[in-house]
């Protein structure tokens, strides 16, 4: 999925279809309109990164070699959040997360983690792919927006879709995995939004 996509489809929710035809069409924005573009960009980052954080992980599994036992996080391709396993010569292995590497006593590993999106600009890719579905972040993003700017009925209209939308996500989800994930997937505790 796109950003600029996502930023554009939020605008005609916000009632700003006028700059919404302006990104889609690549004009200059003035001021004021390349300000609620920026504004709703946080707000998409913001939507990403919490729906990363608290509903849907975001995994990758990489492979490294030291001869120190200690694996840097700085090399890793992504910012870890979470370090899920580390296998080594096809079996899982005991190791320790410190705050600027990962120990195991082993020469080259697969380690298995839980990553955080980056930050996107207008031209980016979200780090969600269609199976998240684009009104999870369409939606989340504009309810965020509503509230910074001080729109409390229409944030709480738009964050009730957003959950809606976040737990039809995780139920598409939930149907490839295994019977026990489906029922941690259906039905988990999700937290109340944390509005930064």
């Amino acid at each position: 999925m796109n950003v600029k996509d996502i930023i554009i489809s939020a605008l005609k929710i916000i009632g700003r279809a006028d700059i919404a035809a302006a990104v889609k069409g690549g004009e200059t924005l003035s001021a004021q309109d390349s300000e609620t573009v920026e504004t709703l960009l946080y707000c998409f980052n913001a939507t990403e990164d919490e729906i990363a954080r608290n509903y849907v992980p975001l995994t990758s599994c990489e492979v490294f070699t030291s001869t120190s036992d200690k694996f840097l996080l700085f090399i890793f391709k992504h910012t870890p959040s979470r370090i899920l396993r580390v296998r080594s010569e096809g079996k899982e292995i005991p190791f320790e997360v410190f705050p600027e590497y990962v120990y195991a006593q082993a020469f080259e590993v697969y380690i298995d983690y839980e990553y955080l999106p980056s930050k996107k600009q207008l031209a980016d890719k979200s780090s969600y792919s269609d199976e998240v579905g684009e009104n999870v972040l369409v939606y989340g993003t504009v309810a965020e927006y509503c509230l910074i700017n001080g729109e409390i009925e229409s944030a709480d209209v738009w964050e009730s879709k957003y959950r809606s939308a976040v737990d039809a996500a995780q139920n598409r989800l939930a149907q490839g995995k295994d019977t026990e994930d489906k029922k941690l997937a259906a039905g988990g505790y999700i937290p109340p939004r944390r509005w930064v």
